[in-house]
């Protein structure tokens, strides 16, 4: 519809929605408060982004968040969920989230192909009815103008990484699902979970506060929760950790399969690929238990706290406490009543029969240290 508006500029529209394609996938890989660093800067130039579009889409980036524009359609993300058959919960939302704003940056980032080219062949479909003259106008018309043959070809559209720590651009068409088998291996920034999980174990263990096993306890969930952030949310800096994916991540905890971690095969398997082994088991088979899940937490709130004290910035509202499993009774009511031994045991201790000196207890004198005190 735009087209055929009064003043409709084909050049500046394009240069607008491409602009929202490029802030849409920097929301889906850092949330919806992104903001360009350097880091993503440079990313970007290396895809091709010349400085007066970088000025665009910075100014772009804070446009969307101020009014609202980043933010997907509550309706529309449900409408997705439900169609694809999963529950409609927070955690599904949270995993959608991203994979939506994805699918909007790389349609938007297709604007110059709908522009300029147009699917349906009009010349072709009118030719019976034109005269000569017309068509030689017309051909006139959309001959392309001398010095920019490039225009006559779809550029291909060159995209930053989204789902790793490198910089290195790869196109829209250089996506495939091989990481659904195996986890993709990649290099750890200062501020991802595997760097700072790293620190806190080297600490542990220095300190001497933690054993072998315990700090392979650690890294092990440090790993899963490092390769889910990576693989579902989009993110791999801890500074970009918002509630909904520690709710996403315990919602997937509460389905892992129980003897996750027993297998060395396990760490080289991506998510998705644990959700379908996990979806293979019996039910009985699945979900950690409530004690295996608070020891999980219990690292994670430690690891949260090892990257704050490095000075990274993270989100001060994050809170692992309602995820901790609660035991239904309370802890006396779980110990055992005494036996009529142990309490006349109890009561024949030297406090209630007397003894013969403070520093001979034992004596049978009756001396009742109650009485003297």
């Amino acid at each position: 519809m735009a087209r055929v508006e009064q003043g409709f500029d084909p050049e500046a529209d394009t240069a607008d929605e491409t602009a929202m394609g490029w802030a849409y996938r920097l929301f889906a890989r850092k949330g919806l408060n992104a903001t360009l660093d350097e880091t993503d800067r440079h990313s970007f130039r290396q895809a091709g982004i010349d400085p007066e579009a970088m000025t665009l889409l910075e100014a772009t980036v804070e446009r969307m968040k101020s009014n609202g524009e980043a933010t997907p359609s509550k309706a529309r993300l449900a409408e997705v969920i439900q169609v694809s058959g999963a529950e409609l919960t927070a955690g599904t939302v949270a995993q959608a989230t991203p994979v939506y704003l994805r699918a909007l940056g790389e349609a938007l980032l297709r604007t110059e192909e709908r522009y300029r080219f147009d699917a349906l062949d009009f010349g072709a479909l009118t030719e019976p009815t034109r005269t000569r003259r017309e068509m030689s106008d017309a051909e006139i018309t959309h001959r392309p103008e001398t010095g920019r043959q490039g225009l006559a070809e779809p550029v291909p559209v060159t995209t930053p990484q989204a789902m790793t720590a490198s910089s290195q651009p790869r196109t829209s068409a250089a996506v495939d699902n091989s990481d659904v088998a195996e986890a993709t291996p990649w290099t750890a920034s200062a501020d991802s979970v595997k760097a700072v999980g790293e620190k806190l174990i080297n600490q542990k263990l220095g300190d001497g506060l933690w054993d072998d096993k315990t700090a392979r306890q650690a890294r092990m969930i440090f790993d899963l929760f490092d390769r889910f952030l990576r693989e579902e949310a989009l993110i791999t800096a801890l500074s970009d950790l918002c509630q909904t994916h520690l709710d996403a991540f315990d919602a997937f905890l509460r389905t892992l399969f129980k003897s996750y971690g027993k297998s060395p095969k396990d760490r080289q398997r991506s998510v998705a690929a644990l959700r379908l082994e996990s979806a293979r088991r019996p039910e009985t088979e699945r979900g950690l238990s409530g004690a295996t899940r608070n020891r999980h937490l219990t690292f994670l709130g430690q690891l949260l706290r090892r990257g704050k004290s490095a000075g990274i910035v993270i989100d001060t509202q994050l809170d692992l406490t309602e995820f901790r499993a609660r035991k239904a009774k309370r802890g006396r009511d779980d110990r055992p009543v005494p036996t009529h031994a142990q309490i006349e045991s109890f009561f024949h201790m030297p406090v209630f029969t007397g003894c013969r000196e403070w520093n001979d207890i034992h004596g049978t004198v009756r001396n009742s240290v109650c009485g003297r005190a």
